[in-house]
This record gives structure tokens, C-alpha cells and sequence, in this order.
């Protein structure tokens, strides 16, 4: 099983897009949406108004229900308009890190704009989503992407930017453009 059907796995069983829904409109966005998925992460953009404190409550609560055993990294700062919240989940036997952030919709079209952008290049070019796996399960191995990084480590933009606008193509390209 791939990472995105294990992915459409655990939404399918934890009923986690009839919650969000409930609160607004969940959006999976990221590796997710671009199918370059190489570890169980899985970011969700909430369109609507950002919760009161007593809804991020109810929220934090349901969507525990829905992914235990977990536990979360909530942050909700009104006076920041920041509002996300982080679980780590085994719900399916994997351990998963699922982010749900809550966002404008400006903010989450143009976050799909450069999804779909990411992804046409990928299919377009199938040695970009080639790269592109190869490089974050490469960083993986090396404790430098994914779960429990290494005080050096990447993120998925500066590796979807080393790959489509320097050329990497392979983990020694990347590291030789990044570590430089």
C-alpha cells in the first residue's frame, strides 16, 4: 500500500473529513494533494472562521475521538489569528503526524494553485516526482525528514525548490546544493 492510499486509509476510517466538516471546509493540501507523498503526513487547511475557544475545545476533542490513540500539539492564539492543531496518530497501526490548520480561502487557493502547479510538473516531468521521492525518502533514512529529525534537517519546499529550480535529481544533488 502506498503512503497516499494509506493515507485515504485513515481518513476512510476515522471518519476525520465528516468532523473538520462539521467546522468548516477541510482541504488536504501538501504531498497529499500532489500525490508525492513519502511518509505518513498529511496536512488539512480549514476554510471558515477561526474557532472561539470553546469550539476549539469541542474540535480538539472530536477529532481525538476520531484518530486514538493519539496525542496533540494544540495551538490556538486568537491574537495571533493562528489556530492549528497537530496529532500524532496510530490509529491504523502506522504512526501518522496529521495537521489541520485553520486558513483564508485566499491563503488555501493559493496554496492549491502551487499544489496543482507541483503536481502538473510532476506529471509532466515524471524525473521531477521521481526526484522528489527519492530525495525526502533518501533525507528519511538519514533522520533528516519525517519524524524525529536530526537538529539538521529539510522541509518539503526546499526540496520541491532544489528539485524544479537548481535541478537536483538525486539525494547527493540535493545535499551538495543544500549543505554547501
Amino acid at each position: 500500500m502506498s503512503v497516499k492510499e494509506a493515507a485515504d486509509h485513515l481518513l476512510e476510517v476515522s471518519g476525520l473529513m465528516d468532523v473538520l466538516s462539521k467546522y468548516g471546509k477541510p482541504v488536504p493540501v501538501g504531498s497529499y494533494r500532489m500525490n508525492l507523498m513519502a511518509w505518513e503526513d498529511l496536512d488539512i487547511s480549514m476554510a471558515g472562521p477561526m474557532p472561539d475557544a470553546e469550539q476549539y475545545r469541542r474540535i480538539t476533542q472530536e477529532v481525538e475521538a476520531a484518530l486514538r490513540p493519539c496525542f496533540n500539539q494544540a495551538e490556538w492564539l486568537p491574537g495571533n489569528n493562528r489556530c492549528s492543531l497537530g496529532i500524532e496518530t496510530f490509529r491504523t497501526g502506522r504512526r501518522w503526524s496529521v495537521d489541520i490548520c485553520w486558513r483564508s480561502e485566499a491563503d488555501i487557493a493559493e496554496t492549491l494553485r502551487r499544489n496543482d502547479e507541483m503536481a502538473r510538473l510532476a506529471r509532466e516531468c515524471p524525473e521531477i516526482g521521481r526526484a522528489i521521492l527519492e530525495i525526502k525518502q533518501g533525507l528519511i533514512a538519514r533522520g533528516q525528514y519525517g519524524f524525529d529529525k536530526a537538529p539538521i534537517h529539510f522541509h518539503s519546499p526546499e526540496i520541491y525548490a532544489a528539485v524544479v529550480e537548481k535541478g537536483a535529481r538525486s539525494l547527493k544533488d540535493f545535499l551538495a546544493l543544500c549543505l554547501d
